[in-house]
């Protein structure tokens, strides 16, 4: 028995943006709202504080860039994606170079660029900078759906992902009431946001990177080639023709 309901409500996004020498931008990204009932320690604690780490560390060694870096804490992520839906269009007539999301990275492990081959060599060039903190799975070029980074490829904006470890023993409570702060190690951000913040730096100082959106026909084309059609249409968030 449940006396459980549904409202309609109004939300916002946090946006801070750090102005660079150039209008190109990057944006980087994480959703504050958590699942049900769930405390959100692991989904998305994690993305929150990745965000406001990163923007500390540039704040405090690399504040101005020659792009321009957009943080943002979506809300509304896991009720269909809506902060990112809300937030991406806003960039229309922007020039976006990328959009990293954040969503449950524990220890990173590989950095995805998402079916994106031309982000591929900048994205080695990164994972090579690491040294002996070198991602261990490298590079991967997986695109995947269920996060806030799709809304920004329906603009044909390039995005990123990491994969990360989270221990089982902990990640056994992902989207349950049991999601709370005892379950992430407050190593994991401070690692974590070493390898995501290297990444950000990168690529807002990395010369060449295009802003011209990718056209509908190849975002399209990308995401059959993942077959991600069915589940994008189960949700409403299929904008293409359908065979």
């Amino acid at each position: 028995h449940t006396r459980s309901y549904c409202q309609e409500v109004e939300t916002a996004n946090i946006v801070a943006t750090f102005p660079g020498r150039t209008a190109d931008t990057i944006v980087v990204g994480a959703h504050f709202d958590s699942w049900d009932l769930g405390q959100g320690a692991m989904d998305n604690g994690t993305g929150i504080a990745q965000v406001f780490a990163v923007a500390k560390v540039l704040k405090q060694h690399s504040p101005v860039n020659e792009r321009t870096i957009e943080f943002v804490w979506f809300n509304g992520e896991e009720q269909g994606l809506w902060g990112s839906r809300v937030h991406a269009p806003t960039l229309k007539d922007r020039p976006v170079a990328a959009a990293i999301n954040l969503d449950m990275v524990g220890y990173p492990v590989s950095v995805n660029s998402v079916g994106y081959d031309d982000l591929v060599p900048v994205l080695e060039r990164y994972n090579e900078s690491l040294g002996e903190k070198k991602l261990k799975q490298g590079v991967t070029n997986i695109s995947w759906f269920g996060s806030d980074h799709v809304p920004y490829q329906l603009e044909g904006i390039r995005s990123i992902t990491f994969a990360g470890v989270i221990p089982p023993e902990s990640v056994r409570f992902y989207h349950d009431l049991a999601d709370t702060i005892d379950k992430v190690e407050p190593k994991l951000i401070t690692e974590s946001t070493a390898a995501i913040a290297t990444l950000v730096y990168r690529l807002a100082n990395e010369p060449g990177l295009t802003t011209a959106r990718v056209p509908a026909a190849d975002t399209e084309a990308l995401f059959r080639k993942f077959d991600l059609q069915k589940r994008m249409q189960g949700v409403g968030l299929w904008p293409f023709a359908t065979p």
